[in-house]
């Protein structure tokens, strides 16, 4: 199933936005990030009497999947529910222990809550490219 931008945006943001085009650019911004996926109907057939005709390829409005759209409502649920907020966008961080594992953080303010330390910190061990020794934590981590 297809739906337009709008109706996508309807449904990730029900109390609607304050421009009315918010749409076109929010919806674009998910699918350049990979949230959602563009959909592109290769063919499209209209009922014609008793059958279905191919009218070929048409351009059509912008659309996405909906099975993208509701992933995207559900995962951002569950991170509203572990986090207690969306935090924004605004650097993502990827935490390195020593052994080489990572954990990818969208924010800084993420990592922060996830690890119990303070901005500053991780803020010291990106800037310095130095490992870290978190509280509760046997590791020594390295934020980048």
């Amino acid at each position: 199933m297809y739906l337009t931008f709008e109706q996508a945006m309807q449904l990730i943001k029900p109390q609607g936005a304050k421009n009315s085009n918010y749409h076109l650019v929010r919806i674009r911004q998910l699918i350049n990030a990979g949230f959602l996926v563009e959909a592109t109907p290769d063919e499209i057939y209209v009922k014609h009497f008793d059958e279905f005709v191919n009218i070929g390829n048409i351009k059509t409005e912008c659309l996405v999947t909906a099975e993208s759209v509701y992933k995207y409502i559900q995962d951002r649920n569950a991170i509203k529910e572990q986090l207690g907020k969306i935090p924004k966008q605004n650097r993502h961080v990827k935490a390195v222990f020593a052994n080489d594992t990572f954990i990818n953080f969208m924010s800084v303010d993420s990592a922060c809550l996830y690890f119990g330390i303070s901005r500053v910190r991780i803020m010291n061990s990106i800037e310095k490219k130095k490992y870290i020794k978190v509280p509760d934590f046997d590791d020594l981590i390295k934020f980048i």
